[in-house]
């Protein structure tokens, strides 16, 4: 069964930014938790981005005054290679740590496994990254990602409007995510799915 995201996880994947991307027409696409929730739900993979994202704290929406938008796959994964390269960093200073108070006394052998030990924890953290760079660049764009996290709204429009947008809102993903080519659809299936 896939776990459903608590408010407080959702509120992990917020940045809040007051250079807001407002779009140059009078439509909006605002974040909203219940499309979140049921695409979640029904589409594993998607479930597992987030995860990945919460765990890396990679900020996937931008809330500016009462708005949360999400921001594009460009600046997804520049985030995220930005949290790879400070894995990348803590790694090393741990590593370097172990280097720096060694002590004659210590048996080499006890160093290795610990760098060992250490390398093994960061390799699990760098495929994790891995994935969400394969789904921002192979799975997702931003078009499917705002179907999965947004409604669709009119600046203009009253809340009563806005009310019945959420409402009536009924999302398919799964014809746009079929789509890909097969090549990349299997993969993700075999280096991704069972991770």
């Amino acid at each position: 069964m896939i776990n459903i995201l608590t408010n407080n996880m959702t509120s992990s994947l917020v940045s809040y930014n007051s250079s807001n991307h407002q779009p140059n027409d009078n439509i909006l696409y605002q974040v909203d938790i219940k499309t979140i929730v049921t695409n979640a739900k029904r589409d594993k993979r998607f479930n597992k981005l987030l995860r990945l994202c919460i765990n890396y704290e990679i900020q996937l929406f931008n809330q500016c005054n009462e708005i949360c938008t999400l921001f594009d796959i460009k600046f997804l994964i520049v985030e995220t290679y930005t949290k790879q390269k400070i894995l990348t960093l803590e790694m090393a200073k741990r590593i370097e740590k172990i280097s720096s108070t060694y002590d004659e006394d210590i048996d080499q052998i006890d160093i290795f496994v610990e760098i060992e030990n250490i390398y093994s924890e960061y390799k699990k953290k760098f495929k994790e990254i891995e994935v969400i760079l394969y789904d921002l660049k192979n799975i997702y764009n931003d078009d499917i990602l705002t179907n999965l996290c947004c409604i669709k709204m009119n600046n203009s429009s009253s809340s009563q409007d806005n009310e019945l947008n959420n409402n009536i809102l009924s999302l398919n993903i799964s014809n746009t995510i079929s789509q890909l080519e097969p090549k990349k659809q299997k993969k993700y299936i075999a280096i991704y799915s069972n991770t």
